[in-house]
């Protein structure tokens, strides 16, 4: 990297001769992250006003290999690329670094700098490097979109002054307007809407411009882009609206603004059944909500899967949720698949709400469909205190769900010794083991942390190693094996737990068999202990 003072270098002889040939002396500008104090002289790094001059002579800094890269495919180039630094990168091409490489996201050193937003890099990048305009990463963004994500106007002006185009989609199906006015930049968003650029355009997912400013919340771009005649009652392919996404994004402002146009839109129902104040509970969003009931919004109604404003909070905001058990909404609603909001609270962790719920009079007996009561739901938390509260109320602490699961096996996966003990004291089966069946089929469908494992093998693999020890002084063997004759080493692979493999490894269990059906969300994490292991 250049010191404070100018910097001379000689060009160096692997470098192709049309990127600084022509050049015997030049003089630069760079700057790092600020591109805000930029102009075509001088440039501000750190706070401080510094010019560059390049010459050829003979010493040449060798910091760094251009030719290496990290594990996203990035050149020290790309990485000065990311960081606007224009001194480093000039040392890296003197060196001979290549400036078309492509990382393993397909980005270049043009679209990494835009994402930052560092103009004086580009423009000396197309002085004397030039790259395509257009050039598309892996997932369809170019340089005008990644500029206009980051709401960097000067970098977006210039690009279109170079022909970029402003009609090319990403893989998001957004243009550089469409991520303006996705991302809230207004006066980016208005100053493309005068470069031939369509507002009325409605994009290949159903969504316009209005709805993507309803989505990020931005009230003034709404009103613009329905001043300039944008459809404010579009509907995208998912079936949104303006009113769904305000509700589903908490925007309890725009909303109201929203329904002021309107009123009578407040009681829509979407294709599941949901109201808008259904919408808005699922998300836990409670000024939203309250804003609804206030505007007559029906707290009665249920969508198709059972679902009330209740039982939706209580999967997912415990404040909300109290706030409508203390303003007379129903508590014995029970959904389709068997939960009521006891259950849900429980298996949330939302404890207070549990005994309020109980207060109330709730059954707090209820079993859902997968077999399980508020005492299997509160286990997988491991809270001993919750899980005696529940036990002195009568519920059946012996409980064992459709994966075989009793409190045991899940207070082992939350790797909660004081729950294990008073579980055994309670005579629970330590020795249950759980299987993960799929229906029709005689093996499971997956390797999984619920597999056919003792708990003393389910706490080492999710990496509670002293609960495993406390379980095994009970009598569990960790060299059990699962119906397909597979041991603990596999499974620890199988979930990528590298220290779970050490651990067992050190108990002399080695892996015999490798799983042959892994899930999507195992591999990208099990490299690591799979590489140990073997």
């Amino acid at each position: 990297m250049l010191s404070s003072t100018d910097v001379n270098v000689l060009q160096s002889s692997r470098m192709s001769p049309p990127i600084l040939a022509p050049l015997s002396t030049q003089t630069g500008t760079y700057l790092g992250a600020d591109n805000h104090h930029e102009n075509d002289n001088c440039c501000f790094y750190g706070g401080e006003q510094r010019s560059v001059t390049i010459a050829h002579t003979s010493n040449l800094p060798s910091t760094a290999d251009p030719a290496w890269q990290d594990s996203e495919g990035n050149t020290p180039l790309c990485l000065a690329a990311q960081a606007g630094n224009l001194a480093e990168a000039q040392q890296l091409i003197l060196r001979g670094a290549d400036v078309h490489h492509i990382n393993l996201d397909g980005d270049n050193a043009l679209t990494l700098a835009a994402t930052g937003g560092h103009l004086t890099f580009i423009k000396w990048l197309d002085s004397h490097c030039p790259q395509p305009v257009n050039h598309e990463n892996y997932y369809g963004e170019t340089a005008l979109t990644l500029a206009a994500r980051h709401g960097h106007q000067r970098l977006a002006q210039w690009l279109v002054s170079r022909d970029a185009s402003l009609t090319h989609l990403n893989d998001q199906l957004k243009d550089a307007l469409a991520e303006a006015v996705a991302n809230s930049h207004l006066e980016l968003a208005q100053w493309l809407s005068f470069q031939d650029t369509d507002l009325r355009r409605v994009y290949p997912d159903g969504n316009n411009l209005f709805l993507y400013a309803v989505r990020a919340g931005h009230q003034v771009m709404a009103q613009w882009l329905v001043n300039s005649g944008v459809n404010s009652q579009q509907i995208n392919e998912s079936g949104d609206n303006a009113l769904t996404l305000a509700a589903r994004h908490g925007h309890h402002q725009l909303l109201a603004w929203l329904l002021g146009k309107n009123p009578a839109d407040i009681h829509q129902v979407s294709s599941n059944g949901d109201s808008l104040l259904l919408i808005a509970a699922r998300q836990g969003h409670g000024e939203t909500v309250k804003l609804l009931l206030q505007n007559g919004a029906d707290k009665s109604l249920v969508n198709y899967a059972g679902s009330s404003v209740l039982t939706l909070a209580a999967a997912c905001s415990e404040s909300l949720a109290l706030w409508l058990c203390h303003t007379g909404t129903d508590i014995h609603q029970i959904e389709l698949c068997g939960n009521n909001a006891f259950t849900l609270a429980a298996q949330s962790g939302f404890f207070q709400l549990m005994q309020t719920l109980e207060r109330l009079g709730i059954n707090i007996h209820q079993v859902n469909h997968n077999n399980d009561n508020a005492f299997t739901l509160a286990a997988r938390h491991g809270s001993l205190r919750w899980c005696q509260w529940l036990a002195g109320k009568g519920i059946n602490i012996h409980q064992v769900n459709h994966q075989h699961h009793n409190a045991v096996t899940l207070a082992a996966l939350a790797g909660s010794q004081p729950l294990l003990e008073w579980l055994c004291a309670e005579k629970m089966d330590l020795q249950q083991i759980p299987k993960r069946l799929v229906p029709g089929e005689t093996e499971p469908e997956v390797i999984g942390v619920n597999d056919s494992f003792n708990a003393a093998i389910l706490a080492a693999s999710a990496g509670h190693f002293a609960e495993a020890k406390w379980l095994m002084r009970r009598g569990l063997s960790i060299h059990q094996r699962d119906y397909h004759n597979r041991n603990a080493v596999i499974q620890a692979v199988a979930l990528g737990q590298l220290d779970a493999v050490k651990w067992f490894t050190a108990q002399s269990i080695l892996p015999d068999r490798f799983p042959h059906r892994l899930p999507d969300f195992y591999k990208n994490e099990r490299h690591n202990a799979m590489s140990l292991a073997a």
